[in-house]
C-alpha cells in the first residue's frame, strides 16, 4: 500500500490513510476502542495513529443528502474479504494544499465514513491503517466530491517513486505527450458496500492487447484493473501460462531475473516478471477467496512504480509518463 498523511476536522488532526483506487468511501477510525494505535515502519520507527471523533470537531455535521430524515443518521458497512469497516457518514473539512510557494491551504467540506467498528487486518498494529482514502469512480469518492464542488478538474494523478516516496495530485490531467489508454466500464468489485447511497461502480479497467516475453509476442487480449491497494500482480491463464512457459522457472527469481517481460496495451509496456513470480509463491485458492478475483487481472501499486499515473475521469483515459 501507499499512504498519505492528511488533515481532517477543526482543530485539524493528521491521519495516515491508505490510498485505494478500488474503494469509493473515505473513512477514518472513529470513537472506537479496538482501533490500531500505532503504525510500525520497516525502519523500526513508530507512528502514533489518531482517532477521529465528530464531537471533537467543530466543523463536523450530518451529511446534507442521502441519509435517513427520521433517524438523522447515515450508516454504512464495507465488507472486503475477511475485513470490514462499519459506522456512520459525516461531513467535515478536508485540508488540502496547493503547489504554490508559499503553499495555499484549501479547505473542502467532504463526506467521510466514521468507522466505529473495524475487523481483520485493519486492526493489525504492524500494518493497521488509520483509514482508507477512497479514490474510486463513485460520486462518494474524494476525487468525485472535489470535482463536483468545482475545486479541481475530475482527474488525479499518483506518482509512485521507487524509494517508497510518492505524490498524489488532484485535478492533474497529465502532460500533452503522455501515453494513454481508454478506461472501460466493468462492474467487478472486491467490495460489498451496504448502504442506499453507495453503489458498486466501475473501477479503473483497461484492455491489454498483447503480451511480450523476450522476443515472443502473443495476441492475448484481456481486461486488467489498476489497483493501488493490491501488493502483487494477478494474471490468469492463458496469459500466465504464456509468460511462465516463455520466461523460465516461475519459482526461481534468480534464474530468470535478467529476462525481460513486457505487457503491452497499444504502446504501453512495463516490466512484469518479478511481480508475477512473487505472486506465484502465494496459494492461488487463498488469493482468489480473499480478493474475489473471478478471472479479473490486477496491476498493483508495485507495477506502477517509476510512473506518474493519471486517472482522467473526464476523458475516461488512463495516462502515464
Amino acid at each position: 500500500l501507499h499512504y498519505a498523511l492528511i488533515k481532517v476536522g477543526t482543530p485539524a488532526l493528521s491521519f495516515l490513510v491508505a490510498l485505494d483506487t478500488r474503494s469509493d468511501l473515505f473513512w477514518l477510525p472513529c470513537d472506537c476502542t479496538n482501533c490500531a494505535r500505532n503504525f510500525n515502519f520497516t525502519d523500526g520507527s513508530r507512528f502514533e495513529l489518531e482517532t477521529y471523533s465528530p464531537s471533537n470537531s467543530t466543523t463536523s455535521k450530518p451529511p446534507t443528502r442521502g441519509c435517513s430524515t427520521t433517524l438523522n443518521v447515515c450508516s454504512y458497512q464495507i465488507i472486503n474479504g475477511n475485513i470490514s469497516s462499519t459506522g456512520i457518514l459525516v461531513d467535515d473539512i478536508l485540508h488540502l494544499g496547493t503547489e504554490s510557494n508559499p503553499q495555499d491551504i484549501v479547505d473542502v467540506s467532504i463526506t467521510l465514513g466514521c468507522a466505529k467498528n473495524l475487523s481483520g487486518s485493519f486492526l493489525n498494529t504492524n500494518g493497521g491503517i488509520n483509514g482508507v482514502f477512497g479514490l474510486g469512480m463513485d460520486s462518494i469518492s474524494v476525487p468525485s466530491i472535489l470535482a463536483d464542488k468545482g475545486v479541481v478538474a475530475n482527474s488525479f494523478s499518483m506518482c509512485f517513486g521507487s524509494g517508497e516516496i510518492g505524490r498524489i495530485e488532484f485535478g492533474d490531467k497529465g502532460i500533452r505527450n503522455k501515453k494513454q489508454l481508454p478506461l472501460i466500464f466493468n462492474n467487478h468489485s472486491k467490495q460489498q458496500v451496504i448502504n442506499p447511497m453507495l453503489f458498486l461502480r466501475p473501477t479503473y479497467n483497461i484492455t491489454v492487447t498483447k503480451i511480450g516475453v523476450g522476443n515472443n509476442v502473443t495476441d492475448l487480449e484481456f481486461t486488467a484493473n489498476f489497483d493501488s491497494s493490491v501488493a502483487y500482480t494477478h494474471i490468469t491463464d492463458p496469459a500466465y501460462s504464456f509468460i511462465v512457459n516463455n520466461g523460465g522457472k516461475a519459482y526461481c527469481l534468480a534464474i530468470v531475473k535478467s529476462k525481460s517481460v513486457n505487457v503491452i496495451g497499444r504502446e504501453y509496456s512495463n516490466r512484469l516478471l518479478n511481480c508475477l513470480l512473487a505472486f506465484h509463491h502465494f496459494n492461488a485458492d487463498f488469493v482468489s477467496s480473499t480478493f474475489d478475483i473471478n478471472n479479473v487481472e490486477f496491476f498493483p501499486e508495485n507495477f506502477m512504480e517509476g510512473y506518474r499515473i493519471v486517472f482522467d475521469r473526464e476523458e475516461m483515459v488512463l495516462g502515464w509518463k
